[in-house]
């Protein structure tokens, strides 16, 4: 009776079953391998053609021209970029290089444009400025496709819609600020007009009155109060004239004396300069009186004098008080003006506040539309734009698809599937084929192993099978490899999606 043998190692029963299943092993490796060798060797070469836009800072600084456009740049290549990929633009292109033919017969048109906007790739370049934040300075127009010279028209026509699409919304943004600030201008001077008549028209009303004119009005008023205080002096004076002229003529009925005369000179003087018309007159009539010698003739004659001097103090005394009434009404007008002053302070500050407002809010509207004019004329001229800096050149290789890395997928995938396919027969596999896995499944004693009698038919037999078996492996991997090849022959949307996830 032969001792049994020891527990086989993992590595002895996995080498085991290769044995007994390398016939399966193989012609799931070779079948898996050869279907994705020739769907990768089929597909077709994708090719990238490329250009560099250039962002053009501008030959003049921001800082001296304010300009209108905006300058974020991020969320202007954001719109261009919109813009570029539009519906209109993309099927233009499309019509113009005839592309995707095929997909063009199947499918709709909007999904033809995804697609296009799908093999198109922006790439930006940037540069750090301060604190980690990064500017772009350039950005790279990338189109791919299967046909180099078509890749490298594509890609620059792209850029060339960049530069015009940038130009043309730079202008007309710069166009429509500046037509909307002369807009916003004439409107606010059409209400600045209409505010500076009504304040004009207000101080036309209220000339004298305003309170610029409050010092001068308080002058005045000073000047009528002296005036009218002469004019007081003035009557009474005249009053007590008239009295006195009154009581020589009620008194003695007779002329009053040189002494008379002589005293209400003095008293006069005390009052008044020699150049007064009271001085004058007194002394004309003193004159009068030593010039004459017949007292009693004289008397009779300036009775009648003093009559006709009262009455010149009642035509003195009627013209005193009609400039007194005339000064008491001039006072009366310049106390209202000046009463006035605070409520008239308020009714202009409130026109002239909106009409400061208005004057700063046209000023300023006025200044930006010079800018808004200027940076326009900046940007007809082309200043501050995208420039192509670098045009797509038909491709030398292609892009794509990385075949070695995908056949060494395939090497993987193949082995895998090879190994799983001798698993899953193993375990389908209910035979005994060692000793020691009829061990594992009964307690009944194994008394001997009898090997396996191998005859010379058994070898030419195994030898036909051979034979046979690896002309049907030929034939299978064939016919698995064409089935492959007219899998990856032209199929662009299978290089397209491996380009896409590759990105």
């Amino acid at each position: 009776m032969e001792a049994h043998p020891q527990t086989a190692s993992a590595f002895d029963q996995v080498w085991q079953a290769l044995k007994r299943r390398r016939l399966t092993a193989i012609v799931l490796f070779a079948a898996t391998f050869a279907v994705i060798a020739s769907v990768v060797a089929a597909l077709p070469d994708l090719y990238r053609g490329s250009a560099t836009v250039l962002i053009d800072p501008g030959s003049v600084p921001e800082s001296f021209i304010r300009t209108p456009v905006s300058s974020e740049l991020e969320p202007r290549l954001y719109a261009v970029t919109e813009e570029v990929l539009s519906r209109a633009n993309l099927s233009q292109l499309i019509e113009k290089h005839n592309l995707y033919p095929e997909m063009r017969q199947t499918d709709s048109r909007d999904s033809v444009i995804e697609r296009m906007r799908k093999d198109i790739s922006i790439e930006r370049e940037q540069v750090e400025v301060s604190w980690g934040r990064g500017t772009t300075i350039a950005f790279e127009v990338a189109y791919h496709g299967f046909d180099p010279s078509v890749v490298a028209a594509v890609a620059n026509e792209l850029a060339d819609l960049y530069v015009v699409e940038n130009n043309r919304m730079r202008e007309q943004q710069a166009i429509d600020t500046t037509s909307f600030l002369r807009a916003q201008m004439e409107e606010v001077e059409l209400r600045l007009n209409t505010q500076e008549e009504a304040v004009n028209s207000y101080r036309e009303a209220r000339l004298g009155e305003l309170p610029e004119q409050q010092a001068a009005n308080m002058a005045t008023l000073e000047r009528l109060n002296g005036q009218l205080r002469l004019n007081n002096e003035a009557q009474i004076r005249a009053m007590d004239r008239r009295s006195e002229t009154i009581r020589r003529i009620e008194g003695d009925g007779g002329p009053s004396s040189v002494s008379d005369l002589r005293r209400e000179l003095a008293a006069t003087r005390a009052r008044v300069n020699d150049s007064h018309p009271d001085v004058a007159r007194l002394r004309a009539e003193i004159a009068a009186l030593e010039q004459q010698g017949d007292m009693a003739g004289a008397g009779t004659r300036f009775a009648g004098r003093d009559q006709q001097r009262v009455r010149q103090f009642d035509d003195e005394l009627e013209t005193l008080r009609r400039e007194e009434a005339r000064l008491r009404q001039s006072t009366r007008v310049y106390e209202e003006r000046i009463a006035n002053v605070p409520r008239l302070e308020q009714e202009l500050a409130a026109l002239t506040r909106d009409y400061t407002a208005t004057r700063e809010q046209y000023s300023s509207l006025v200044q930006r539309y010079e800018e808004a004019s200027l940076a326009e004329t900046l940007e007809r001229h082309g200043d501050r734009q995208f420039r192509v800096l670098d045009h797509a050149a038909p491709p030398d290789s292609p892009a794509g698809p990385p075949r070695l890395r995908l056949l060494v997928m395939g090497l993987v995938v193949s082995l895998m599937l090879a190994g799983g396919g001798v698993v899953l027969a193993e375990q389908l596999d209910s035979s005994f084929h060692t000793m020691d896995e009829l061990k594992e499944y009964t307690n009944v004693p194994v008394i001997a192993g009898i090997p396996k009698i191998i005859m010379l038919g058994d070898v030419a037999r195994g030898w036909g099978r051979v034979g046979i078996s690896a002309a049907g492996l030929v034939v299978l991997v064939s016919v698995l490899a064409a089935v492959g090849y007219l899998i990856g022959a032209g199929n662009t949307d299978l290089v397209m999606l491996m380009a896409q996830r590759g990105s």
